[in-house]
């Protein structure tokens, strides 16, 4: 997939700089690679997509100064393939009167992964700057119209801040053979809030389930994956502010204890969100239904290790079948 993806990537290069060849070779707008299948009780969707063919959600450059440095830049972005994989884990319970299905996300893995460069290129600075992952969206569940389903059941979003609250009460007094009696009382309070990085929602489309987990910023709140740098005549008061405090929180994002990502700036998610569950007719027992599964991401891109005012965001959807046996003993 790699090879293809690089080879796709040079093609769809040479058609964004190429004179006269836009109107010779097609557009290509959120060009991806998918399968899925069911095994063991799992639907696993694989996905890949060169950076190139992605669509553009949002850009942003505003350095003129370093226009040669961004070119060497977006050349460095653009030579990276995006390859997700995302597991969920269903089952089904035959009751007296419906059949309950279940299903909840067991794994999502997003990796981003260079595409064609050799060894003499690793000592180049902008070879290290990459994408990072931003929004995942993942939906399941029956066909539109389909009649044997009588219900769906989501479970509960969470908040993307705790706070734990730790209170102390100390009562100190003197008792003895004074006029006035010595009493003393002191409370202490003490707040700590935890902020998460990612808000984890679920939502629904008619019978089908949405999961949905979101790359929010913790100094400003904002969601990265629809922010939008503002300069010059149309920011705000707090529009440098703003831009400067989220480009601050995503340096050396990959290092540090409180990262979002791992050291090879990668995602992992294996948790956090409850199961969807549907009751379908008890008249299905005993066949196969084919449903659909699919996933949308979004990777963003901010400055890492280089100096740069360049910003973007990406998305790519995938969509296929997957088996859903109600049959006793099939899983």
């Amino acid at each position: 997939m790699r090879t293809f993806g690089y080879m796709l990537t040079k093609c769809l290069l040479l058609r964004e700089v190429g004179v006269g060849l836009q109107l010779l070779t097609p557009s290509y707008n959120n060009l991806g690679f998918s399968y899925a299948a069911e095994i063991h009780g799992l639907w696993v969707l694989k996905g890949y997509a060169p950076l190139m063919a992605m669509t553009r959600a949002s850009s942003r450059s505003v350095s003129p100064v370093f226009e040669t440095k961004e070119s060497v830049l977006k050349y460095a972005l653009a030579h990276q393939q995006i390859e997700v994989v995302i597991q969920l884990e269903y089952s089904v319970e035959v009751k007296e009167s419906f059949i309950l299905v279940k299903a909840r996300v067991d794994n999502i893995r997003v990796h981003v992964a260079k595409l064609g460069f050799g060894k003499g290129e690793e000592n180049n600075v902008y070879m290290y700057e990459r994408h990072f992952p931003s929004r995942v969206r993942v939906w399941v569940g029956p066909e539109a119209g389909a009649s044997y389903v009588s219900s769906l059941t989501l479970g509960r979003s969470t908040d993307n801040i705790e706070k734990e609250t730790e209170t102390q009460k100390v009562l100190k007094g003197s008792f003895g053979e004074t006029k006035v009696p010595k009493m003393k009382a002191m409370t202490r309070t003490t707040t700590r809030t935890k902020a998460r990085s990612w808000r984890l929602d679920q939502d629904s489309d008619g019978h089908v389930a949405i999961f949905d987990t979101t790359l929010c910023d913790n100094m400003t709140g904002v969601e990265v994956s629809t922010w939008q740098p503002h300069v010059g005549d149309d920011a705000g008061p707090n529009g440098r502010v703003d831009r400067d405090q989220v480009g601050q929180s995503f340096q050396k994002r990959y290092t540090g204890a409180n990262r979002s990502f791992t050291k090879a700036g990668n995602w992992v998610f294996s948790e956090g969100l409850e199961a969807a569950k549907w009751r379908l007719n008890k008249e299905m027992e005993g066949s196969v239904l084919k449903w659909r599964i699919g996933g949308q991401v979004w990777v963003s891109y901010l400055p890492n290790e280089v100096k740069s005012s360049y910003f973007e965001t990406r998305c790519v959807e995938w969509c296929d079948e997957v088996d859903l046996p109600l049959i006793l003993g099939a899983y």
